[in-house]
């Protein structure tokens, strides 16, 4: 696991998770949206980690996080209250509409709508 810093959380998924042959093509999807989670994140004060191979996202002092996880072409994405772990929502997407999806993600996290 890994928190906070997107060279050590990019490594992480090509050094260990992509090589593993039970993990790699759980995390092939994750390593091609990097890019755009680490302009976002930036932009919106977001900060990264990970869960085994999940990604999650999330912003101070919310409650609740973003996770993405991929499987089979579709990712998964979930917010959720690590704490007490329940899913406020969830969806399963093709890569076609993962960064708008991921975007309305970030939005609904950042706004008090959810608090």
């Amino acid at each position: 696991m890994s928190y906070g810093d997107w060279d050590v959380i990019l490594k992480e998924y090509q050094e260990f998770y992509l090589k593993n042959p039970k993990t790699s093509e759980l995390v092939v999807g994750i390593l091609k949206i990097i890019p755009f989670l680490r302009e976002k994140s930036s932009f919106f004060g977001l900060t990264p980690g990970t869960s085994h191979e999940t990604l999650f996202l999330e912003a101070p002092h919310k409650k609740n996080r973003i996770y993405v996880s991929y499987q089979k072409d579709f990712y998964t994405l979930y917010l959720m209250n690590p704490a007490t772990d329940i899913i406020v929502e969830e969806t399963r997407v093709p890569y076609d509409i993962i960064i708008t999806t991921i975007t309305d993600y970030i939005m609904k996290l950042l706004s008090n709508e959810l608090d």
